[in-house]
C-alpha cells in the first residue's frame, strides 16, 4: 500500500502521577502518527515529560477507567487506535508487527496482543497474567466498555492477533500493590452494590470466605500459579484477598446507606409529629 493511502495510527494513554514510568512508555510509541495523553490532573512531572513527546495533552478528572479511555479515543484524529497504559511499553517485535499490519492495510477490525507482566522482579506466565488483550482497533467499529475498572475493548468485527509482547511493569513493591488493590476494590465495591448484590448474614460465608478460597485455588492451582514460586503465591493470595475486601466495602456502602435512611426518616416531619405525640402522651401520663 502506498504511504499516501496507508491508515494512520493514534496512540492513547491515560495517566495520573506516572513520572516514574511514562517516559519509557512514550519512547516505545514514537512510531505512531499521533500520541494523545489524557491526564487526570497529575501533581508530579507527568505532563512536563509528556510535552517532550506530544502536544496532544488533555486533562480530565477520572470517573472510571472505561469512560476515561473512551474519552481519549473520541479525541483522536485517526480511526485506528492503539491503547497503552503508562506502566506499559511496546516491545520491538510488537512495534514491527503493528507496522506490518499497517502496511498490509489492517485486514482485521481489531488486534489482540499478549501482555507480559513483571511482578516484583519476575516475568509472570501463569496465574492468568499472560493472556491476549485487544488493544489495537478501528474506532469506527470498536470502543471501550463503560466499566469503572477492568475495562475492555469491544469490537463489532473480525479480530486478529499480533506477534510480540506488550511489556507491563506492574507494582513497584508490595506496598504499591496494596495501594492499587485499595483503589480497585473501592471501584469494584461500587459495581457490586450497583448490581443489587445485598450483603447479609445468609451470604457472608460465601462472599467473605468461600468465594475468595475458590479464587485462590483457581489462580494458584488451575492457572498454575505454583509454577511462579512465591510470586505466584502472592498474586493468588492478593487476588483472593481482593474478593473479600470488595464485598466488605460493598457491605460498608450498604450499611452507611441504611444508617442515612434511618436518620432521614427520624428527621422527617412525620417522624417529628409522631415523636411529639409520644412526648404528649408520656407527659399526659405523668400528670396523672
Amino acid at each position: 500500500m502506498s504511504i499516501e493511502r496507508m491508515e494512520k495510527v493514534s496512540v492513547v494513554i491515560i495517566a495520573k502521577n506516572e513520572e516514574a514510568c511514562i517516559r519509557r512508555c512514550l519512547e516505545s510509541v514514537k512510531w505512531a502518527d499521533e500520541v494523545l495523553v489524557l491526564d487526570d490532573f497529575s501533581t508530579d512531572r507527568t505532563v512536563a515529560i509528556c510535552r517532550e513527546f506530544t502536544d496532544k495533552i488533555h486533562q480530565k478528572a477520572m470517573v472510571g477507567f472505561g469512560e476515561q479511555k473512551q474519552f481519549a479515543v473520541d479525541h483522536t484524529t485517526h480511526d485506528w487506535v492503539f491503547s497503552i497504559d503508562a506502566d506499559e511499553f511496546v516491545s520491538d517485535q510488537l512495534r514491527d508487527s503493528i507496522l506490518a499490519a499497517k502496511r498490509d492495510g489492517f485486514t482485521y477490525d481489531g488486534y489482540e496482543v499478549f501482555r507480559k507482566t513483571e511482578y516484583l522482579g519476575r516475568w509472570m506466565f501463569h496465574c492468568g497474567w499472560y493472556v491476549p488483550i485487544l488493544r489495537l482497533f478501528n474506532k469506527k467499529v470498536g470502543r471501550f466498555s463503560d466499566n469503572k475498572v477492568h475495562e475492555f475493548v469491544i469490537v463489532n468485527g473480525r479480530v486478529g492477533r499480533l506477534d510480540g509482547d506488550l511489556m507491563h511493569h506492574t507494582y513497584r513493591d508490595i506496598a504499591h500493590h496494596i495501594e492499587k488493590l485499595n483503589l480497585f476494590t473501592s471501584l469494584d465495591a461500587e459495581i457490586v452494590d450497583g448490581r443489587g448484590i445485598v450483603l447479609k448474614p445468609a451470604n457472608y460465608l460465601w462472599y467473605f470466605a468461600l468465594k475468595p478460597l475458590l479464587i485462590f485455588f483457581r489462580k494458584y492451582v488451575v492457572m498454575k500459579g505454583y509454577k511462579e514460586g512465591v510470586h505466584g503465591f502472592l498474586v493468588s493470595l492478593f487476588t483472593a484477598m481482593a474478593v473479600t475486601i470488595i464485598h466488605a466495602k460493598a457491605w460498608e456502602i450498604q450499611q452507611n446507606r441504611q444508617r442515612k435512611h434511618v436518620v432521614a426518616e427520624a428527621a422527617s416531619p412525620a417522624a417529628s409529629a409522631s415523636g411529639a405525640k409520644v412526648r404528649e402522651v408520656v407527659a399526659d401520663g405523668l400528670d396523672r
